[in-house]
């Protein structure tokens, strides 16, 4: 027995289960796609979880987005960072051998530190499900 603040208590050694633990997860690719931002090509991760569009940092000094407001944005983890919100251009690559001659649609994306190498912008569900980009529907 092992006594704390809150009483006292049995030591447990070991905890025999006959429960299975395996479990059938199912884990989704994750879905990129080329973007122009601005006229600058940008690898983008489509994330239907997202309420927001980001692009990096970098990208946003690269093609010198103008800052309309700061605003508070909450990851699935971690504190609330404050953030740039900017208005670009997105819109997406054509094919290989093709190029998209259609208009881009003016985005309000707020700017943050991605630190991974994969994507330079993350696509919220608003702007997949815009109607000129057909192929990033659900």
């Amino acid at each position: 027995m092992t006594s704390s603040p809150f009483g006292i208590y049995p030591i447990v050694e070991k905890i025999n289960s006959a429960i299975n633990n395996s479990v059938n997860v199912r884990l989704c690719s994750l879905k990129y796609v080329d973007v122009l931002i601005n006229g600058l090509k940008c690898k983008a991760l489509c994330d239907s979880g997202a309420q927001l569009p980001i692009i990096s940092r970098a990208v946003c000094d690269q093609i010198k987005a103008e800052a309309c407001v700061h605003i508070k944005i909450q990851g699935v983890v971690g504190d609330p960072i404050s953030a740039l919100l900017v208005n670009v251009d997105i819109k997406l690559c054509g094919e290989p051998d093709s190029v998209n001659i259609a208009d881009g649609n003016q985005v309000l994306c707020g700017v943050a530190s991605l630190t991974l190498t994969e994507y330079d912008v993350i696509l919220a569900s608003a702007t997949q499900a815009n109607s000129a980009w057909p192929s990033l529907r659900g």
